[in-house]
């Protein structure tokens, strides 16, 4: 067996710069009362039903976010612009590991409530 390529991605409508998606998320997650939106996220990142207090999961939730966005700045992702989005993509080679830090932050990702990413315009 040997090393596959895998990639994550995120896609940003191209009006939208990512901190300005991010705030627009950060504003969004703070709107949100009900605990059970973060059921998949925390079912799928930490094999978890439920968190123990809305405010726990804010806090993690605000973490992928942060590192996700962050990450778009650093050498582990590169973008490309298609049809009015910018996507930016991570990856590389894994025996079965991430193959980088932004990739575990875009798998996270892809798991938050719908209200939070399309307040950032992500798909």
């Amino acid at each position: 067996m040997g090393a596959d390529l895998i990639v994550r991605y995120l896609v940003v409508k191209q009006e939208i710069s990512p901190e300005e998606s991010k705030k627009r998320m950060l504003e969004a997650l703070d709107k949100i009362k009900d605990v059970n939106v973060f059921s998949e996220l925390y079912v799928e990142c930490l094999d978890n039903a439920l968190p123990d207090s809305i405010d726990e999961a804010k806090e993690f939730v605000r973490e992928i976010i942060n590192e996700a966005i962050d990450a778009i700045g650093t050498r582990e992702v590169t973008s490309i612009r298609h049809k009015g989005e910018t996507i930016y993509i991570t990856g590389g080679m894994s025996f079965g590991d991430d193959p980088t830090d932004a990739y575990d932050s875009f798998n996270k990702f892809e798991y938050l409530p719908k209200v939070i990413l399309d307040a950032g315009g992500m798909e």
